[in-house]
């Protein structure tokens, strides 16, 4: 196993990051008329997983001419952010508690800003999450490129209904926020992990869509 996965990140260069962008990032290159970006699915139909790699000390998208060269393909950039990134992403962790609410779990959640596509590493690996909330579902969100945020599932942080609505109401405000003012917006989105796979739990309204 050991060997088979350094066979697979032998030709992904040491500067490669994964960054999270919209669903429909290719499209919004090809209508530009830019060579688009090499990515696959992070969170099925709100996110795309896409790549970027320091070079000369700047940072540049990595198109699929890349992958020939390097003689690697999207599964091998996938795995070693994966492999590279759980350790950092674990490292970046913020716990915070909503600003006005009481130090306990009715207003705890974390926090991911990395500019450097360490955050969505945390997506690629969602035991980082799942045990720094204390084990079990959770939900996530990733409003922008650098930004993550999580909260545990009630069954976990043992709230109450009523408590839990409430959270997840003032965070998913919070992301849809953050991703409104984002000039590198990826999705409004929260998704909650089922132990399994991650599946949409819903959005906060632009505020224009909300009832006076």
């Amino acid at each position: 196993m050991i060997l088979l996965l350094a066979s697979a990140l032998a030709g992904v260069p040491d500067g490669v990051r994964g960054f999270a962008a919209p669903a429909d990032v290719t499209a919004a290159f090809e209508e530009a008329k830019r060579p688009a970006p090499v990515c696959t699915e992070l969170l099925a139909g709100h996110a795309a997983l896409c790549f970027k790699v320091w070079e000369g000390g700047r940072r540049r998208w990595v198109v699929p001419a890349d992958l020939e060269a390097w003689h690697t393909d999207v599964a091998a950039l996938r795995l070693a952010v994966l492999e590279r990134g759980r350790g950092r992403a674990k490292g970046a962790i913020e716990r915070l508690h909503v600003a006005g609410g009481p130090a306990d779990a009715r207003s705890a959640y974390l926090q991911i800003r990395d500019g450097d596509g360490w955050a969505a590493g945390a997506v690629l690996s969602p035991a980082v999450l799942s045990d720094a909330l204390g084990g079990g579902r959770f939900r996530v969100a990733m409003p922008r490129a650098g930004v993550l945020f999580a909260w545990a599932d009630p069954e976990v942080s043992g709230l109450q209904p009523a408590a839990a609505s409430e959270l997840d109401l003032i965070l998913m405000v919070a992301v849809r926020e953050a991703w409104d003012a984002a000039d590198d917006a990826v999705s409004p989105m929260v998704h909650a992990w089922n132990g399994k796979a991650f599946e949409p739990f819903g959005q906060a309204r632009p505020k224009e869509d909300k009832e006076p």
